[in-house]
């Protein structure tokens, strides 16, 4: 919001608009808008980054003439790589849970049918409605790579039992990258949350185990 309010365009606004020389603090304006709260600073660090990578090796004849140009390029590209690396997550975490469901016998016939429907599903993905969000200056393609790679860690470990701890390491780090990109990612811990209940609920040591096999 202070991108697209700032202090003085703003303050020309409202002036013609409420025919006032006055105008309200930039700083309250931004308290009340809930836009201010939803996105968080991962996103545009990463545009700065891209933007600073471009500037130093790209030609400037190259680049747009303007910072507000330049920016939205490097969102651009950011959130290009970003789908097309959320897009091969969601296939490979799709696939993950179609060969553990075995939908034939067949482990041939389980894999193909696993690729397959994992194409599809990614296939949806691409062209979507919301899709347009995915390519403009938006948080959304980001956000999605986070949670998809968190959610695959989370599946592959009840694949890799041996290395389980790294893999919800791994969850827990891609998560939490993700709630530096939006404010409703933090409603994945949740699924940490549930694994470690399910972990103490199926472990015979654990205190809960005990607990509910007392007979009353």
């Amino acid at each position: 919001p202070m991108i697209r309010y700032p202090q003085q365009r703003y303050c020309r606004q409202q002036s013609v608009l409420n025919d006032a020389r006055s105008c309200p603090n930039v700083e309250s304006f931004l308290q009340e808008s809930e836009k201010a709260h939803a996105f968080l600073p991962l996103f545009p660090f990463l545009i700065q980054v891209t933007a600073a990578v471009l500037t130093v090796f790209t030609p400037s004849a190259v680049l747009p003439p303007t910072c507000e140009g330049l920016m939205v390029l490097s969102a651009f590209l950011l959130n290009t790589v970003c789908f097309a690396w959320a897009t091969t997550e969601l296939y490979e975490l799709t696939k993950l849970i179609l060969v553990q469901a075995k939908l034939s016998e067949d482990m041939a016939d389980n894999d193909k049918i696993a690729q397959e429907w994992s194409s599809r599903v990614t296939l949806l993905f691409i062209i979507n409605p919301a899709s347009v969000f995915f390519g403009s200056a938006y948080s959304e393609s980001l956000g999605a790579l986070l949670v998809f790679a968190g959610c695959r860690c989370v599946t592959m470990t009840q694949v890799s039992r041996c290395s389980t701890p790294l893999l919800l390491v791994g969850a827990t780090l891609f998560w939490w990258l993700g709630c530096w990109v939006r404010s409703n990612g933090a409603l994945y811990a949740g699924f940490l949350m549930l694994y470690g209940v399910a972990l103490m609920l199926n472990s015979r040591e654990s205190w809960t185990s005990r607990l509910l096999s007392v007979p009353f």
